[in-house]
């Protein structure tokens, strides 16, 4: 039996979840570069940061 490796998340909520895919270790760096408005498909929902993965990684180019 093979085991699949499961898809990314589409979407990702909260800073603890967005700090590993903009590559950010510190969250409180990555909660000033989303108040800022630095971090491309991210937005807010309520009051939680979610961003949309394959928006950020197609803005800096990680995707083709």
């Amino acid at each position: 039996m093979t085991t699949r490796k499961a898809d990314p998340p589409e979407i990702v909520y909260g800073v603890k979840a967005i700090c590993p895919v903009i590559g950010e270790p510190d969250e409180r760096v990555a909660y000033y570069r989303l108040e800022k408005g630095y971090i491309p498909g991210a937005w807010k929902a309520g009051k939680t940061w979610a961003l949309t993965v394959p928006v950020f990684r197609r803005a800096v180019g990680l995707d083709t």
